[in-house]
Formats: C-alpha cells, sequence, structure tokens
C-alpha cells in the first residue's frame, strides 16, 4: 500500500513539475514577457499565424493596397492543416505508448504480442507520415 501511494505521489510531483516547466517555456509566455506577438501556443501553431500587424491584431495579407483574399485563406487553411497534422503526431506516439505497454504486458503470449506489435508498427508509420505531413506543410507555409 505505501509503495502504491510513494509511486502515486512521485507521479504527480513528476507530472506538475512538468507542467509548471511547460507553461514557464510556453512561447506565449516568452512572448508575453518579450512583449512582442506569440502566434504559436505550445508546439501548435495559431489559426492566423502569419496575419499579423505590428501590434499583434489579425491583419488579411495585403497586395498593392488591397485585401488579397485568396492569399489569406490558403494561409489559414493551411495553418489548420499544420494543427490537425500535429494533433496525428502526438496520436501516434500514444498510440506507440500504448503498443509498447501491451507489448510488455503481454506475457509471452503470442496472440497479444502480435496484436501489440502490430500497434507499435502501425504507429511508427502514422508517425512517420505524420512529420513528412507536417514538413511539406510548413514548406508551403514558408513559400507564402
Amino acid at each position: 500500500m505505501m509503495k502504491r501511494l510513494r509511486l502515486v505521489v512521485t507521479a504527480l510531483v513528476m507530472l506538475s513539475s512538468f507542467s509548471l516547466t511547460a507553461a514557464a517555456m510556453s512561447p506565449i509566455s516568452q512572448a508575453s514577457a518579450a512583449g512582442g506577438c506569440a502566434d504559436t501556443f505550445m508546439t501548435f501553431p495559431a489559426w492566423y499565424k502569419g496575419l499579423q500587424d505590428g501590434d499583434c491584431n489579425f491583419q488579411p495579407k495585403q497586395s498593392d493596397g488591397t485585401t488579397d483574399l485568396k492569399a489569406t485563406i490558403i494561409i489559414i487553411v493551411l495553418n489548420v492543416a499544420n494543427i490537425i497534422l500535429q494533433l496525428v503526431g502526438y496520436a501516434a506516439a500514444v498510440m506507440l505508448i500504448i503498443g509498447g505497454f501491451k507489448y510488455m504486458t503481454a506475457q509471452g503470449e503470442s496472440d497479444k504480442m502480435a496484436g501489440a506489435k502490430k500497434t507499435i508498427t502501425n504507429s511508427i508509420i502514422g508517425l512517420i507520415i505524420s512529420i513528412m505531413a507536417v514538413a511539406i506543410v510548413n514548406l508551403v507555409v514558408g513559400i507564402f
């Protein structure tokens, strides 16, 4: 009983320290401390990334003194796609951890081990695809 309690307390302390560290190092806290604009939240870009003026207000793309609606919509769509692809990558990483846990707890049963290996393989494939997709989206966003 004491071992479980000690394990739970240790896990909670570690989780809270990681949370505080992430909050302290987040781009929002860094930008507000520096007085600048933050266009990311943790690792996710804001849907309006690249569409801010000097006062951190939303500003559509301008070309020749007029609003370029097409370029503005393309940037927003690419930012949303980037957010979705990052979520897919995080889900693949979680599935990799779940597959590893299933493999460790299979206790030598071949059907459980095969299912765990399939989960690990599929999550690695999903992780590679999502990393490549995020890189492609970031490349396209950089062009605009």
